[in-house]
């Protein structure tokens, strides 16, 4: 069985290898004379597909090191979103931005620009402090601003160009809540106030439905809870079951008319 990505899109031949250590992996680089590393597999272009060797570090050992400061963390690069923002949210940590979608692994994220919303927050490759890297030759190197800033500068964004990143240094922030609003607007009003809009809530985005006169417009800012929460909160069900049935009704209406 070979590898796919998420949706079965871009699928290949050759399975992913999971190394179970550091020293396995840089063996297997080493060796190789061409590798791609895949994380959850959630691009929609043939970036990881590959007839020689794929890595996937999910079955990487490594742990979580937060810094004394507590504004920095030292990150299996493999980890996924979701598992190392529940860690952070146990030590009352966060993620100053990310996606809607967290299965992505750290590494995979970051090297592709995923990103959330937010006029003033940048997307996950802004958050990069450090990065432990396999290179070709099977060497364990380490780059930040002060050592191999260029290196740096380059696999912030890499595309798995540079190495294969083990180890992630990234910015954290106090952990928060976040309260969402979900509404449907005149497409019209949301286009024409979009940068007022934007200036006023920490995070925005919207749904355009062809033929709909309406969008689904989604805000976020951020809340004091009632009780604190042991556990990240989830939107998507929420969010999803609105999204559905707003999605119904826009494309339920014929050209020119109003949804809802």
């Amino acid at each position: 069985m070979g590898w796919s990505n998420w949706s079965g899109s871009v699928a290949g031949p050759v399975a992913a290898t999971r190394p179970q250590s550091e020293d396995e992996l840089a063996s297997l680089v080493r060796t190789a004379t061409k590798v791609r590393a895949t994380g959850a597999g959630h691009r929609f272009m043939p970036l990881c597909a590959s007839d020689e060797l794929i890595l996937n570090l999910d079955a990487l050992p490594g742990r979580i090191a937060i810094a004394p400061d507590r504004e920095t963390a030292r990150i299996p690069a493999g980890w996924s979103i979701k598992r190392l923002t529940a860690a952070l949210w146990d030590d009352g940590l966060a993620l100053a931005n990310q996606g809607d979608f967290n299965p992505q692994s750290l590494a995979g994220a970051m090297a592709t620009g995923t990103h959330g919303t937010g006029v003033d927050l940048g997307n996950l490759s802004t958050m990069a402090r450090g990065f432990r890297l396999i290179g070709a030759d099977g060497e364990a190197r380490w780059c930040d601003t002060g050592t191999d800033a260029d290196l740096f500068q380059a696999q912030r964004l890499s595309l798995g160009m540079f190495g294969i990143a083990t180890e992630i240094e990234a910015a954290v922030v106090p952990a928060f809540h976040l309260a969402e609003r979900i509404e449907k607007r005149r497409w019209d009003e949301v286009r024409e106030s979009y940068d007022d809009l934007a200036a006023q809530h920490r995070h925005i985005e919207f749904w355009l439905f062809p033929h709909a006169d309406h969008v689904i417009l989604k805000t976020l800012a951020p809340a004091i809870p009632a009780t604190r929460r042991r556990a990240p909160p989830t939107w998507s069900r929420p969010r999803s079951a609105a999204c559905s049935t707003w999605r119904n009704a826009c494309l339920s209406s014929p050209p020119g008319s109003s949804a809802g």
